[in-house]
């Protein structure tokens, strides 16, 4: 009676989602406030930022040239101005939002994520344009406060996140489990409807079949081959344009590797971008290292007879939109798996109708390994449920039980 158990409370499977990022923001604390306080200050630093770009385009003064005896005053003026306008760029499509976050601590992974991006393409411009920082040395104290003053906030937000690893990693194991529920809830409708097929399809001992002849499935089995050759002439109309955006980079890409040995090669990426680029990080390396390889280009440091061609491939390449390609293609793949599967599916339907005799046989057979599979699913299903609960309580101190 003095040592009742608690009573779990409910959670519908359909809102465990919600309710598990409502558990790890609670667990997270004050980490959105002092993340947002981190943004907002961010912002201002941006703003900042950009007053000190307009402040050293509107400088007047003559550059320094001493010790460059060959400078030209006038073109040094002009990349500077170019030099500003390139910083602008960057800020002007600088937006620290996350959009439909399902939470604080994915919103402000991609914030900071995105302030890096912008961080790493301003020392990219500041390395283009050395000559402008040289010869205006004496004018930039104030721009390099505000950028610094961009870094240390980056920081700082940084930091905020690494702080909450553990509570991540936490999250992410509860996340897993939940993703696995899921998909085992869905692999059971998927069952539930073949039987249901099963159940409606020819039998013997005189009973009438509702498609004797196939002629419904046949033509499901059509559409779905025509939406396989639909979906193969995506894939390699994709292929082509991927092969054709990289294919030129192809021997100059083995240059740069020769030059710069020890690392990640180039050229493996080129020669194989479907397969070696899987993910966003990976295309993020591979960008570096096109830029880098037209840098040296045009720098002389690789010597090619059509440099001019390859540094325009390179930037026909950048200006694409390569690694949505890449994600085209694989989904791509994906589905033609997926309705593969499907035609596999209904011509075995199809032959089963084709054949009364051993329809019933065929039928009950299917029905029995399908009945069998869900049995499996179902005590998996409920494996995942427990394991969920126990997570929840264990890095959550919340007592739950799954519904549904």
């Amino acid at each position: 009676m003095f040592f009742a158990r608690r009573k779990p409370e409910e959670v519908r499977i359909d809102r465990l989602d919600q309710f598990l990022n409502m558990q790890f923001e609670k667990k997270l604390g004050a980490f959105e406030s002092r993340s947002h306080a981190i943004t907002d200050n961010l912002n201002q630093a941006l703003i900042r930022f950009g007053d000190a770009c307009d402040r050293f385009e509107e400088l007047e003064a003559e550059p320094y040239v001493e010790g460059r005896y060959s400078a030209n005053i006038s073109a040094i003026k002009t990349q500077k101005g170019r030099y500003v306008g390139s910083l602008k760029g960057i800020l002007g499509g600088m937006r620290l939002e996350a959009g439909e976050a399902v939470n604080s601590y994915y919103r402000y992974q991609h914030i900071l994520s995105d302030i890096e991006g912008m961080i790493k393409n301003v020392l990219e411009t500041n390395a283009n344009f050395k000559i402008v920082l040289y010869c205006y040395s004496n004018y930039l104290w104030d721009f390099k406060s505000r950028f610094s003053e961009i870094e240390k906030l980056a920081e700082s937000l940084k930091s905020e996140l690494g702080g909450r690893s553990e509570e991540f990693s936490e999250y992410s194991a509860v996340a897993d489990h939940t993703s696995r529920l899921y998909s085992y809830i869905e692999e059971l409708s998927a069952l539930k409807k073949s039987v249901e097929h099963l159940n409606e399809g020819p039998r013997t001992g005189g009973a009438a079949s509702p498609d004797k002849d196939g002629t419904g499935i046949s033509k499901s089995i059509g559409d779905k081959k025509a939406e396989l050759a639909l979906l193969n002439r995506e894939r390699s109309d994709l292929h082509d344009r991927i092969t054709s955006l990289t294919l030129p980079l192809e021997r100059a890409s083995k240059k740069l590797d020769h030059l710069s040995a020890g690392r990640m090669k180039l050229h493996v990426l080129v020669e194989d971008p479907i397969s070696a680029i899987n993910d966003e990080s990976k295309y993020g390396e591979f960008v570096s290292l096109v830029q880098e390889l037209n840098k040296k280009i045009i720098a002389g440091s690789i010597d090619l007879k059509n440099g001019d061609k390859v540094s325009e491939a390179v930037a026909m390449l950048l200006n694409s939109d390569l690694y949505s390609m890449i994600t085209s293609f694989r989904s791509c793949q994906q589905k033609e798996s997926e309705v593969g599967r499907e035609i596999e599916a209904l011509e075995g339907y199809l032959n089963a109708i084709r054949n009364e005799k051993t329809a019933s046989e065929r039928h009950a057979q299917e029905a029995a390994n399908i009945e069998g599979r869900v049995h499996e699913i179902e005590r998996s299903k409920a494996a995942e449920k427990s394991a969920i609960e126990k997570l929840f309580t264990e890095h959550y101190g919340v007592l739950i039980s799954i519904v549904g």
